[in-house]
């Protein structure tokens, strides 16, 4: 995988199991039918493993973190996370949430010389004036008002704590508490904004970046799903 560019982590045989088994519970308060690659290799996933009590011991998510002035100090590091590979495809979800906003996004740096999703953009992000910027930060501001509510809040919350884990889990842990921070401040008690956050605001430019892309691959897909297989068997020929 890593030959592929994709990015993994060792971990041990616990803590997959202890996702699986979470992963089940969930599957099975939902009342939803079991994956098709699931059910297939069920049998070996499950030849040994611990009950859902036992796999509690393995560490999968952090706790929260209580949000203080210390917290708020780590937490507006939060754009530092970017700058991990492992958060390069965290992009805003759902995606249609930002749908009026790209090409508003994308006529803008290109009205600027900016080239969104490409090496020129730390190059030519000098060229903007201040006037130009403040514009950017106007359309975020008004993403994160209107596509951030409670809900979401909660569910990258946890999201954010289960990567903690993950990093906390391989010995990294100065940037499992910078995690564990800005999901301490993402966390509707906090108090604080979306728009005042570092790690949102970032979350945003990326998305609305690759935007153009992403519009792209959601119609290719919406298209396969509608197409009808060929007919290699056309009795009128």
């Amino acid at each position: 995988m890593d030959e592929q560019g994709f990015i993994s982590f060792n971990v041990p045989v616990e803590y997959c199991r202890a996702l699986i088994v979470e992963a089940r519970q969930q599957n099975k308060r939902g009342r939803h039918k079991l994956p098709v690659a699931y059910a297939v290799w069920r049998p070996l996933i499950e030849a040994g493993a611990p009950s859902a009590k036992e796999a509690r011991g393995a560490v999968t998510m952090l706790e929260p973190w209580h949000f203080d002035s210390e917290t708020s100090r780590l937490a507006a590091r939060g754009s530092e996370l970017y700058k991990l590979p492992e958060f390069d495809p965290w992009l805003f979800e759902p995606f249609s949430s930002l749908h009026p906003y790209v090409h508003t996004y994308l006529n803008l740096s290109a009205s600027h010389g900016l080239t969104a999703g490409t090496g020129r953009k730390r190059k030519t992000a000098a060229r903007l004036t201040d006037a130009q910027k403040r514009e950017q930060e106007m359309l975020v501001d008004s993403v994160l008002d209107k596509a951030v509510d409670t809900r979401w809040r909660l569910l990258y919350d946890t999201r954010l704590r289960r990567q903690a884990a993950l990093f906390h889990l391989v010995g990294r842990q100065a940037e499992a508490d910078l995690i564990s921070a800005v999901s301490s401040e993402l966390h509707p008690d906090s108090g604080v904004l979306p728009k005042d956050q570092p790690f949102l605001r970032t979350l945003v430019h990326r998305s609305l970046e690759r935007g153009l892309v992403q519009v792209m691959a959601e119609m290719l897909e919406n298209a396969s799903l509608r197409s009808s297989p060929l007919n290699f068997f056309d009795r009128g020929e």
